[in-house]
């Protein structure tokens, strides 16, 4: 292979890297393993998401001893994969009150599965079915939003890119009018 060929796998292969996407499935009831004792103690039950720049801080969890309803940081994550999530220990599930920083975001309580989407010309385009996140980031990328109505049955899903979001509220999602461009360029891969 000549230097210029190998480049441009090494450049494919970098680039492919850099746009893995994981749908949010992952995200949701997940055993929580420890990597002290290789038990599961605990489950993640769903992502504790901020509107504000749509990062998975942490996830709901129950603790699998107590039964409590606790918070699990993202930060306390050690391996995030199709098993689980791998944290250190059960002490790293916390009490929500004990979690100064992400006070703001617990109050808050963002869904962001079933949220309305509209466009910046009020055009409402549907609600978010699904989206996708990239595991390094913890950002979530990409929003799939399916058509409301008897519309919704023939038409597909719409693949929103994070920076066609103008606004988020607790009601709906504003994007760009031009949805066309969304996707343009180099399309980026989501598994499960």
């Amino acid at each position: 292979m000549s230097s210029l060929n190998l480049m441009m796998v090494g450049g494919l292969v970098s680039l492919y890297n850099e746009v893995m996407l994981f749908l949010s499935q992952l995200l949701f009831r997940r055993e929580i393993l420890s990597l002290r004792n290789g038990q599961v103690v605990g489950t993640a039950r769903a992502p504790i998401i901020n509107p504000n720049n749509l990062k998975i801080e942490g996830w709901y969890a129950v603790d699998r001893f107590s039964g409590e309803e606790l918070v699990l940081p993202e930060s306390q994550v050690r391996e995030f994969s199709q098993l689980g999530l791998a944290v250190n220990d059960h002490t790293a599930m916390t009490p929500a009150e004990d979690l100064v920083r992400m006070q703001k975001t617990l109050k808050i309580n963002f869904q962001l599965l079933k949220k309305n989407v509209v466009t910046e010309s009020r055009q409402v385009l549907g609600k978010v079915s699904d989206f996708s996140f990239d595991k390094d980031s913890m950002m979530i990328q990409k929003l799939y939003v399916t058509p409301r109505g008897i519309k919704g049955f023939a038409a597909s899903d719409k693949v929103i890119g994070r920076s066609q979001i103008l606004n988020i509220t607790d009601r709906q999602i504003t994007v760009r009018d031009t949805l066309d461009k969304v996707g343009a360029g180099i399309p980026a891969r989501a598994s499960i």
